[in-house]
Parts: C-alpha cells; sequence; structure tokens
C-alpha cells in the first residue's frame, strides 16, 4: 500500500440474500477498480443479514468518487438486495502494520475477509471507532435535511435548471463576488479559477441530485468539509461563501430567482455548510497545501 491510503467502510443491514448481493457485486468490482488510485475492494458476510464492503485508495478523491459510484450502482442495480442506506465511514488510513515479509495490503485484507490477523483487525477497528460518531453526525444532519420541503427542493431544482446551461460563467461570477466581499480569500486559490469553478458547480449539481439520497450526499460533504481544512477555509469563510452564491444566482436569473427561491437556497446552502464544518471538526489541521 502507497504511503498515503484512504478507506471506506460501507456496512448493510438488512440484506435479504447475502450471496445474491455478493454475485451482483462482481459486476460492481471492475467498475471501482478503474477509478485511478484504486488498491483493493473487500465484501464481507457477517451473518444475521449485514454485509461490509472495504474499498482502499491512494487519494481522497478516489474515495469520494467511489462513494458516488457505489450510490449510483446500488440504486440501479442492488437496491432490492441492499434495501437500507448504508452506514459509512470513510477518510484517511493513519495507522496500520503488516507482518513481516508480506505485502503491505495484507493485513487491512485479512481483517476485510474475517481473517484473524490482529494487526489488520487493529488498522481496521481505529477507522470504525469513529463509526458512532459520524453516525450520529448523519442522523443530525437528516433531521436538518428534513426541513427542506417537498416544494423547497422543487423550487431548487427548477432554479438550478435554469442556472446549469450558464454554469460556466456562474462558477467564474461566484468567484467574482466572493473576492470582491473577501479579498482575502483570493490566496486561498492558487490553481485555475476556471478549474475552481467547473468543480463548483459538478458539487452543487451532485448536491442537487442526492439531497433526498442522505447515505450518497453526507458523506461527500462530510469529507469536502474535512479536505477544505487543508486549504485554510475556516468557519466564518461558509457564511461569506454562501452569500456570495445568493448574490450569483440573483445576478444570473434575475428576476426568475424570487424571494421564495432565495429562502429555499439560503436553508440548502446553510445545511451544506453545517454537514461540511461537522466533517472540518474531525480532521485534524494539517499543513496548508493550494488547490
Amino acid at each position: 500500500m502507497s504511503n498515503n491510503a484512504y478507506l471506506t467502510v460501507r456496512r448493510y443491514e438488512g440484506v435479504p440474500d447475502s450471496k445474491q448481493a455478493a454475485s451482483r457485486v462482481q459486476e460492481f468490482i471492475p467498475l471501482i477498480s478503474k477509478i485511478p488510485g484504486f488498491i483493493s475492494y473487500y465484501l464481507v458476510d457477517e451473518g444475521d443479514g449485514v454485509t461490509v464492503s472495504v474499498s482502499v485508495f491512494t487519494t481522497r478523491e478516489a474515495e469520494e468518487e467511489s462513494n458516488r459510484l457505489a450510490a449510483d450502482f446500488i440504486k440501479q442495480h442492488l437496491a432490492p438486495l441492499l434495501p437500507n442506506p448504508p452506514q459509512i465511514t470513510a477518510g484517511q488510513v493513519v495507522a496500520r502494520a503488516t507482518p513481516s515479509g508480506s505485502s503491505n495490503d495484507s493485513a487491512i485484507g485479512a481483517a476485510a475477509r474475517g481473517g484473524d490477523s490482529e494487526n489488520g483487525c487493529a488498522c481496521l477497528a481505529q477507522q470504525m471507532s469513529k463509526s458512532s460518531r459520524a453516525t450520529a453526525r448523519r442522523k443530525r444532519a437528516d433531521s436538518t435535511n428534513a426541513e427542506l420541503t417537498p416544494r423547497k427542493l422543487q423550487v431548487l431544482r427548477e432554479t438550478f435548471s435554469l442556472l446549469e446551461p450558464h454554469a460556466g460563467n456562474a462558477g467564474l461570477a461566484f468567484y467574482r463576488n466572493l473576492f470582491n466581499s473577501a479579498p482575502s480569500l483570493r490566496p486561498l486559490f492558487q490553481s485555475s479559477i476556471e478549474l475552481q469553478a467547473r468543480k463548483l458547480m459538478e458539487a452543487l449539481s451532485y448536491t442537487i441530485a442526492t439531497f433526498e439520497q442522505p447515505e450518497a450526499l453526507l458523506p461527500v460533504l462530510e469529507a469536502m468539509g474535512r479536505r477544505h481544512v487543508s486549504y485554510g477555509v475556516v468557519d466564518e469563510h461558509y457564511d461569506i461563501a454562501i452569500q456570495a452564491m445568493l448574490q450569483t444566482f440573483a445576478q444570473m436569473l434575475e428576476a426568475k430567482f424570487s424571494s421564495e427561491a432565495r429562502d429555499a437556497w439560503e436553508e440548502a446552502l446553510f445545511f451544506v455548510a453545517r454537514v461540511m464544518k461537522r466533517g472540518a471538526a474531525d480532521a485534524a489541521v494539517p499543513k496548508q497545501v493550494h488547490r
């Protein structure tokens, strides 16, 4: 395993037929293995209707992409066999041990397969020790999500559909508004603003598409929050970004950005910010890096 590794554990309960689920997952493995940075994937049958998958990657971006890919695959091919949203634990592997002379990922592999490797179990246990805290955060976030009524979700999607054909310009307008309101944030962005604008609108599109799928959305937002710590983002910056985004919608949509639309977007953006802050709170503050 490389020096940097990121692991995702998905625990599915209420699985009616674990053997059939495992058979279907064979179709998923070629897809996930094509993600750049893929290291390994394991599927474990715990019995009593519980199935656990473990995937390992060299980058956090690959880990996040795997969560999106898994959510899409389950929705299309495995929904009857995996009827309940998974409990997801995801993050960087911060400690590991391997038997002398073995391959680097054998400890994780042994633990994932249910083997008796004490070192491998310790490695996974350190990741799983955060599961209860992550589950609690997701439950709190779920209750916040429930405040977004079907009507508000409809308004979000209608307004975003108007903006999406002009996503490139909207992304650039957001960063203009952001830097005009807070010039001190400009040094945090040293890569192409055009690229950042595209990533922003892709993230917004994914958020709108998965607002009613917390098992897919929340881990991604939490991971984004953890990653933004390394960029130098602090809690106060989220409020500035929200106002810049609302200003961008008003500029781009003009009269079509009604007071009802503004209220819905403000609530949705504050929800996103809260979940990202929870992810950031779990991250140790590393040396700042530039995007």
